[in-house]
């Protein structure tokens, strides 16, 4: 599915830039690499083709940058957090809780079609009905008919609908979860990335990418781009030497988190002792120097950003993209560092 999907990306990219007059071009890398998400998560998680990139106009599609843009609104102003208010006050609430319904309703259409499909396969029966009415059904009988067997992740969440472990409302909310959610961080990463890596501040460490990449991804030159892109083929294998590329994702992922902020609540009354005399000199801003307390029910936040950004931890150039801060050899200061300085 990676494989495959990188190629329509790559493609779809080379393919706007050759369009263009003189060979440049502005691309919206977050809008492409949203759509490109889409279909990997749609394929991975709920087994069916979207065709998101190529075909970007689609209900489903709009519905979720709708309800995105949405949600945003919606957090800015607390007066809209109450449903009834936020009803009552915003020109978006009808829309939202309409473009809401129409995913639900796609999940749980993919969700029908693929107890067919268990249905077809685990019983005499060898037909299943499933209604062409729009792109959605012929999206997934598209799967089926190609015969691909990849087990998606809704595949699993069938297996324990039939064992009683999981109801319709739970599968919904699971593969929600997965599309909205996965798609939207994701796409984040990679646009952080893309747009560090390609900043001119930044050119000698995609040069050293551009070096590790081909060094160790394998090399197919038939000087012609389309049958190198069908040939090119990424293992799992091939990550265990992308060492660099490693270390650019997590210093992207450190100065910009997908999720910039968590929060966590702890049910029952914890005390921590610190015990470590190098603790407690650190932990000035402690009462007592030594003792953590959080009583039930209590909150706490955490900004994942700036702990990404936090000088005592990763030194005062903490701004700069520097992937080296994760090379041990190169840093062997690293070693000390906090392991919850880095969350993402």
């Amino acid at each position: 599915v990676m494989n495959d999907q990188a190629r329509k990306l790559v493609k779809k990219l080379y393919e706007m830039v050759n369009e263009s007059p003189d060979k440049k071009i502005e691309i919206d890398m977050f809008r492409i690499l949203t759509l490109s998400t889409l279909d990997i998560i749609a394929e991975t998680a709920m087994g069916i083709t979207v065709n998101a990139l190529e075909n970007p106009d689609q209900s489903y599609i709009e519905a979720i940058y709708k309800v995105t843009d949405y949600t945003q609104e919606r957090q800015k102003y607390f007066w809209l957090w109450p449903e009834f208010s936020y009803k009552l006050l915003s020109k978006n609430a009808k829309d939202n809780f309409a473009k809401i319904d129409l995913m639900k309703k796609f999940t749980l259409d993919v969700i029908e079609r693929k107890l067919q499909e268990y249905e077809k396969n685990h019983s005499k029966n060898t037909s299943v009905n499933i209604d062409k009415t729009d792109d959605l059904a012929n999206n997934l009988a598209e799967g089926y008919q190609a015969g691909k067997k990849k087990t998606a992740f809704l595949d699993l969440l069938v297996e324990q609908y039939h064992e009683n472990q999981i109801g319709i409302d739970g599968m919904r909310e699971e593969v929600d979860t997965f599309m909205f959610e996965g798609h939207d961080t994701t796409s984040s990463a990679l646009s952080f990335s893309t747009f560090l890596l390609g900043s001119n501040d930044n050119k000698k460490c995609l040069d050293q990418l551009n070096d590790e990449l081909d060094q160790f991804l394998p090399s197919v030159s038939t000087n012609n781009f389309y049958d190198d892109l069908e040939k090119f083929t990424v293992e799992p294998s091939d990550l265990d030497n992308l060492s660099y590329l490693d270390s650019c994702i997590r210093e992207s992922l450190r100065l910009f988190p997908p999720v910039p902020l968590i929060s966590r609540s702890r049910p029952k009354k914890y005390n921590r002792e610190n015990k470590n005399p190098k603790d407690n000199e650190e932990s000035k801003t402690l009462n007592d120097g030594s003792i953590w307390t959080s009583f039930e029910n209590d909150l706490a936040i955490i900004f994942m950003y700036y702990v990404g950004r936090d000088a005592e931890a990763w030194g005062p150039n903490v701004n700069d993209f520097d992937p080296d801060r994760f090379n041990l050899e190169k840093h062997p200061e690293a070693q000390n560092r906090s392991s919850f300085a880095w969350i993402p």
